[in-house]
């Protein structure tokens, strides 16, 4: 009897070790325990994050602000907002998740350089490091995240210049770089995005005063392109030669998902700002206040 019972028991912990070891051995879910261990979590938000008696292939599936897949499998959306955590963010333990759709980290006290490793999931669709302190330049690799409809950037740290891989994200929709310490002018691959609906670049303190060589005249170009979605390069020129209904109906068909009322008030501006005479474009600060007032206007 007693042998048996001590094989029951030398049973009994076979089974809890190697569960707790298949545990373990899921990749996404060690990244995630790592992950909590290395942020700092003064509120505790992340206290479910733990190993249990859970049986779901990939453990994690169950934890707080973790979506997996139908077949509880694999991770696909990660969502941190609004958590209270700080510190660095180590973008280096993501690598195991593959699947990874969405990543959402804002409204948190991240600081430090944004990880370049991030731009390595490449299955991204949504990235949002908005409302944090991110700081330093803007890392380079965006452009290897063929899948990204949406990058919220708002309310940041970033300094230097704006960056200029961007445009190639020919799925890119949504674009907010706004709040940061950018400086220099808007790059010239702005006016080339092939699915942008939105682009939000003001109160990057002062970039868009930012045409910081006080170049109205370009500034209304870049507007024109942009809008135009690049058919209009070299707007200054072409538009001389067209009468103003036809420019419109053409940037409309570029921005089929606005209120043409909001698109018109955007030309007549840029327009005014490729003004063929001097004495009637506005000054950069004059033409901002103008689209700004047309901006609250709408939220009104």
């Amino acid at each position: 009897m007693e042998s048996n019972c001590k094989l029951y028991a030398y049973f009994h912990l076979f089974l809890l070790f190697f569960t707790s070891l298949a545990q373990a051995a899921d990749p996404q879910t060690d990244s995630l325990l790592t992950l909590k261990s290395l942020l700092t979590d003064n509120s505790n938000t992340l206290q479910d994050w733990s190993l249990n008696s859970n049986t779901k292939p990939v453990p994690s599936c169950s934890w707080s602000g973790i979506l997996c897949n139908q077949n509880s499998t694999s991770v696909i959306s990660i969502n941190l907002s609004s958590k209270s955590l700080s510190g660095t963010f180590p973008a280096t333990l993501l690598t195991a998740f593959t699947d990874l759709l969405e990543l959402n980290i804002s409204d948190n006290s991240f600081s430090g350089s944004l990880p370049q490793e991030i731009f390595n999931l490449t299955t991204l669709r949504s990235l949002d490091i908005s409302l944090n302190n991110f700081s330093g330049p803007f890392p380079n690799g965006a452009s290897s995240l063929k899948s990204l409809t949406i990058l919220n950037a708002l309310s940041n740290s970033f300094t230097g210049s704006l960056p200029t891989d961007l445009p190639l994200l020919e799925s890119l929709k949504v674009l907010n770089l706004a709040g940061s310490y950018f400086t220099g002018s808007i790059p010239a691959q702005y006016g080339s995005f092939k699915s942008l609906e939105f682009l939000h670049l003001d109160q990057m303190n002062d970039v868009i005063r930012a045409e910081q060589q006080k170049d109205v005249y370009s500034f209304g170009e870049l507007v024109l392109e942009i809008l135009s979605n690049g058919k209009l390069r070299d707007a200054g020129r072409l538009v001389h030669n067209k009468p103003k209904d036809v420019l419109l109906r053409e940037v409309y068909a570029e921005n089929e998902n606005v209120v043409e009322q909001e698109v018109k008030r955007v030309v007549e501006v840029a327009l005014l700002c490729i003004s063929s005479n001097h004495s009637d474009r506005p000054s950069m600060e004059d033409a901002l206040r103008f689209l700004s007032e047309s901006h609250s206007s709408r939220i009104k």
